[in-house]
């Protein structure tokens, strides 16, 4: 079955992923494309569709009360401080799970991608190689 590419994410869903996940000691979740997968998730459920809506007008109508065009161009700071205003309930409980949501959401699409895991040294899941050395008894290495 051939799948759609992932529709275009708005700026302010970019901006909300890049303070969720930045790049750091392995790429961003925007130079992995998060983004773009998070809001074709989105798509599929209305409800997370009109969620995401009233979170961006949200965001986007505070941003302009710091004198900024939109969320997306606010510096990472003020954009950090209207985050965590939503993680901490303020504008009630609907947005706050949501952005909750959003932000496991994108965890989940970031590591789900190997580029991800560049930061943990983690080398990834034993399978399919297995643990080749399971005839041996355990050891304290």
């Amino acid at each position: 079955m051939f799948a759609a590419p992932p529709a275009q994410a708005p700026a302010a869903l970019v901006a909300m992923v890049d303070i969720f996940i930045p790049d750091g000691d392995g790429p961003g979740a925007v130079q992995l494309g998060v983004p773009n997968n998070v809001h074709a998730w989105t798509g599929t459920h209305p409800k997370l569709t009109r969620l995401l809506a009233k979170t961006i007008t949200w965001l986007d109508r505070e941003a302009e009360k710091l004198d900024a065009k939109d969320f997306s161009s606010l510096n990472e700071g003020d954009r950090n401080a209207l985050l965590t205003r939503l993680a901490q309930g303020v504008e009630g409980w609907e947005m706050q799970r949501y952005l909750l949501r959003l932000r496991a959401e994108s965890m989940t699409h970031y590591y789900a991608d190997r580029r991800g895991w560049a930061g943990l040294d983690y080398a990834g899941p034993p399978q399919p190689e297995g643990f080749m050395d399971y005839t041996q008894p355990p050891s304290r290495e």
